[in-house]
Order: structure tokens, then C-alpha cells, then sequence
């Protein structure tokens, strides 16, 4: 089944990179994201949801993200909490499922992801002259930094905007977040770990890790979850109790080099340069070139879903998702 996939145009997104890899006219307003599985706001066939026309949810959810301006800091909840939590009609659970998510970067992309040591955190504090945010754990800290008041915002913008980083490599990214955002989600540059992925890389971030995606072009592959708590660089509600219950200070992000495969209990996603069979309900993304499917012929930027046991050919290179 060959899929028509709708653009989603946030403010954050590029005006160039999404049509350039569908290979159709750039457009005059920002092209964040294309959503690819059974979603409501996701992949159609001829006009009809993919979900009528096979009958079922897919366990996951594919997207092309395109992003030009940062995304806001987002922490998603494991499986118990999201169950809890929806069971209790919390407002900011939209359904019961967690949310592990992993992003293959396409080209260059830039993300904020996982807590740096509290020592690194504790020296950059005093660098910038946030002495008073100062802690005995990043958790406090945390709490801290989601809790001040107007006043005390304030004078942190003032620092942040006369201070230089310690970490050098955060400074040219915090200041284009400081351009747009005037929010403690600015203070997350120093809080969090910076990852420039090449192309190809990827990162694989579980549920309560905290991060924030700025810069890049990407697939991103997830548990099918709406479940977002926000901590900051957004006009969106923020939860402070919510984001802080559901943070694993501890968490790690898993970054995988020369992409190829990866495989975890919500989902799969492989990328194929030659001949494959289909897995279980597949959705599948040609990245270059083209392929071919039960006598369709796909090219770059088309998508497709196929049933469990088709073959198909490749002459370029295929994402596939199940």
C-alpha cells in the first residue's frame, strides 16, 4: 500500500529539507514533521486511514523531523506511570502507553539529552554567577530551576545573556535558543549533555530521560504514545510537579554509531540496501533510490506499508519499521 503522508507545519521546522527529500516544491511556510503509521494525524491510502484499511493500531510510529529552531524540553513517561496517570484522567496523559523514542540522524543534528555529572552542573552554575541555584543534587536543582519566580528569571536571562559557557560547544546553540525563548528552559543548556550526531548516528532515548532536540533532519521512530510533559523553551503548558515525578536523573542516552538496526520491546527498525522480507505489519521509507514491492515501484522520500513475508528489492536504501 503506497502511503500519502501529511505535513506538519510547526514554527520550529525548515522550509527546505522535508521537500527537498520528497523531491516537491519548498514551501513558504516551516515543514516540521511527516508522521507515518495509524495515528490519527498520520499515513492515508487513496484518501482512507491506514488504520481502516488494515484494521489495527501499529505499535509505533515513524516521523521525518526537520528542525531549524529548538523543540521544547520534553520527558516522557515509562509504561507504569503513563498507565497510572491516564487510569487517574491526568490532563497531561493523552493515552496509557510510554513513550522510548529513537532518532537516526539524516544529516548534521544537534539534541540535548540526559543530566551531566553534578559536578560539571555545580561549576557551570558558578562560571555564570547562579551560585544561589546551587545544590546538593541534580534533582534539587532541577526543582530549583523549574521553580523560580518571575524576578529571579529575570536576573537568570541577565546572566545567561553577559556570561559565556564553560562548555564551549553549548554556547552557539544556547544563543539561538535565547533569540526566541525567555524561559528557565534556557537554564537546560547548562543541566543537560550535548550531542552533535554525524549522519547516520543515533541516539536511543528512554522513557524519563530528559532532552531537547535543536538542530538537524532526522527519523525518529517510537512507541505510538501523545504523552509529552514539557520543561521549558515553549509556549505549551509546563507541569513542573508531572515533569520532575516522572524524571530519571540517572538515564543515559544510548547513542549507536553507522546505523544499521536496532531492535527494543516496543518497536524494530532496520535499514536495507539489498533484498528484504517484510516483518510482522511493516512501514517502510525509501532514503535513496528506489525500490520495488509486489510490482510497485517506490523512489526516494515514497513510503509504503507491507504484510508479514513480502519481498523487496532495493536499489538504493530502505527504512522499514514494525
Amino acid at each position: 500500500l503506497k502511503l500519502d503522508n501529511r505535513i506538519m507545519h510547526y514554527a520550529w521546522g525548515t522550509k527546505n529539507q522535508i521537500p527537498n527529500f520528497l523531491g516537491i516544491e519548498e514551501s513558504n511556510e516551516p515543514c516540521a514533521e511527516i508522521w507515518l503509521g495509524t495515528h490519527s494525524d498520520c499515513s492515508t491510502s487513496n484518501g482512507i486511514p491506514l488504520r481502516q484499511l488494515i484494521n489495527r493500531d501499529l505499535r509505533f510510529l515513524m516521523k521525518l523531523l526537520s528542525i531549524e529552531q529548538p523543540l521544547s524540553i520534553q520527558c516522557h513517561p515509562d509504561q507504569l506511570a503513563a498507565e497510572e496517570s491516564f487510569r487517574l484522567k491526568h490532563a497531561s496523559y493523552r493515552d496509557s502507553n510510554a513513550k522510548p523514542e529513537l532518532l537516526v540522524a539524516l544529516t548534521p543534528t544537534v539534541c540535548l539529552c540526559g543530566f551531566e555529572l553534578l559536578s560539571t552542573i555545580k561549576a557551570e552554575l558558578m562560571h555564570l554567577n547562579l551560585e544561589f541555584l546551587v545544590c546538593d543534587s541534580v534533582q534539587e536543582i532541577l526543582q530549583k530551576v523549574l521553580s523560580l519566580s518571575a524576578n529571579q528569571l529575570k536576573d537568570v536571562l541577565y546572566r545567561l545573556k553577559t556570561q559565556k559557557f564553560l562548555q564551549k560547544e553549548k554556547q552557539q546553540q544556547f544563543d539561538q535558543a535565547f533569540q526566541i525563548y525567555q524561559d528557565s528552559g534556557l537554564l537546560f543548556f547548562v543541566l543537560l549533555k550535548i550531542h552533535f550526531l554525524q549522519p547516520r548516528e543515533a541516539i536511543y532515548i528512554k522513557p524519563g530521560t530528559v532532552h531537547c532536540y535543536l538542530q538537524g533532519f532526522g527519523l525518529e521512530v517510537m512507541k505510538s504514545s501523545d504523552n509529552v510533559l514539557r520543561g521549558g523553551l515553549t509556549v505549551k503548558e509546563v507541569n513542573v510537579e508531572e515533569f520532575v515525578k516522572i524524571t530519571k536523573i540517572e538515564n543515559e542516552c544510548q547513542r549507536i554509531e553507522a546505523f544499521k538496526q536496532f531492535k527494543c520491546e516496543d518497536f524494530e527498525i532496520q535499514f536495507f540496501t539489498q533484498r528484504f522480507v517484510s516483518q510482522k505489519g511493516s512501514i517502510a521509507l525509501v532514503l535513496r533510490g528506489r525500490c520495488r514491492c509486489k510490482e510497485q515501484v517506490f523512489k526516494k522520500g515514497e513510503s509504503f506499508y507491507c504484510v508479514e513475508d513480502q519481498e523487496v528489492e532495493v536499489d538504493g536504501e530502505v527504512a522499514a519499521a514494525w
